[in-house]
């Protein structure tokens, strides 16, 4: 025989904060929104008025100590803990620690809001990927990059509830907590110090290619000008040949011709 859990104050059942809902009571007010699910597409009819039929047919199941409020607000908390794990863990292994994962999935998978941010949402479960980045000493190092999502709170335990695994009736989950899975704080500060000092490096590189085209435009104006009068059209057009070939090579190795320069 499955135990129940209830707790109640000293002044009677007017915190509902201190209610919790043990795992039969829980799988059958699952069972009986799925029942009056289809009201609740119905704008002619109450929320409210739904969630206290709900919590009159517990009562008549044998749980006499919630009222339509305590189901509306666990229902809420069921939604919010289906649409973390939905979206931000898919595939992982949180799916089979929570016990009404599957009991829901049903329900909450074709709800719009969620349907959306698993539609947007990018890949958030933890991956590694590794990046060369120069190291104080000017070699290049070989760094893993750990991308993790957010703290799931309350993922295994809401509102006094233990949340018990589907499998089991006596296990329990603590709070997953990832924040062992990020990386330092020193590390993060230097990669973006890095990629800072990167995007002005190529920044540098660009404004000095553009100066050395500008550059060398000016020269072959003089030099045409110069050629004209001293050979005549014919010189022109092979020169303007050889500049022509010129350019080209210059703008397929830019940072080349800039090493040149700086040597000059």
């Amino acid at each position: 025989m499955e135990e129940e859990i209830i707790m109640v104050p000293e002044d009677g059942f007017s915190s509902a904060e201190k209610f919790v809902w043990s795992r039969p009571m829980v799988l059958t007010l699952i069972e009986e929104y799925k029942k009056v699910e289809h009201e609740f597409k119905d704008s002619n009819i109450k929320k409210k008025h739904i969630w206290r039929k709900i919590a009159q047919h517990l009562a008549e199941r044998g749980y006499h100590n919630v009222n339509e409020d305590m189901c509306d607000k666990k229902w809420r908390n069921l939604k919010k803990t289906f649409k973390e794990i939905y979206v931000g863990q898919r595939g992982s292994p949180l799916r089979t620690k929570w016990g009404f994962y599957n009991a829901v999935e049903e329900i909450f998978s074709k709800d719009p809001n969620i349907v959306s941010a698993a539609s947007v949402s990018v890949s958030t479960k933890p991956f590694l990927t590794t990046k060369k980045i120069p190291g104080p000493d000017g070699q290049e190092m070989q760094v893993e990059i750990m991308e993790v999502v957010g703290n799931l709170h309350d993922e295994y335990l809401e509102d006094g509830e233990a949340v018990i695994a589907e499998n089991s009736e006596d296990r329990a989950y603590g709070p997953f907590d990832s924040s062992v899975q990020q990386p330092p704080a020193w590390f993060t500060e230097f990669l973006q110090q890095y990629h800072n000092d990167e995007e002005r490096r190529i920044e540098m590189l660009n404004k000095m290619h553009a100066d050395i085209i500008a550059l060398e435009e000016k020269k072959c104006a003089l030099l045409a000008t110069l050629i004209e009068k001293l050979g005549g059209p014919a010189k022109v057009q092979e020169n303007e040949k050889c500049v022509s070939s010129e350019f080209q090579e210059l703008e397929q190795n830019p940072e080349c011709e800039i090493a040149e320069n700086c040597k000059n």
